[in-house]
């Protein structure tokens, strides 16, 4: 998936505008890039944690020589997924959410459900807390 796609997803998921969420996912990148200069871990509960890892210095071969070369130790980014997120993987549903009926009108009709509470009631993706559907099923304001 390229950045792109990424900001469509957060479009329909959250229900903002394409601008506000390109602008989210960069504040975001800024966040990470800026706690691991910081040598900060940075964690987000069910995808991971971002840290700095320090690699030793070591002997390795130029590939294109054969000849045996030094590499200098470094700071490297190194990323660690949370539970949650290995688990589905490795059970290949990735993140669930209710399958939309649209033959008979709203899937969400359950709203003591805190799950549903934030899914759209038309197609049933996430959205924002309080709003009842995605940027595409929006009612057109008056």
């Amino acid at each position: 998936m390229r950045k792109a796609e990424l900001i469509d997803r957060i479009v329909k998921g959250a229900g903002l505008s394409r601008k506000k969420a390109a602008l989210a996912l960069d504040a975001l990148l800024v966040a990470v890039r800026g706690s691991l200069a910081g040598n900060e871990a940075l964690r987000i509960p069910g995808l991971g944690t971002f840290k700095v890892a320090q690699r030793k210095a070591r002997k390795g071969i130029n590939p294109r020589t054969g000849r045996t070369m030094s590499i200098p130790a470094a700071r490297v980014p190194k990323f660690v997924a949370a539970k949650t997120l290995k688990e589905s993987v490795s059970d290949g549903k990735g993140v669930s959410r209710p399958e939309a009926d649209h033959s008979s009108g709203p899937a969400c009709d359950d709203i003591s459900d805190p799950i549903r509470r934030a899914m759209c009631k038309v197609c049933g993706i996430p959205v924002l807390s309080g709003l009842p559907f995605c940027s595409e099923h929006q009612p057109p304001v008056p």
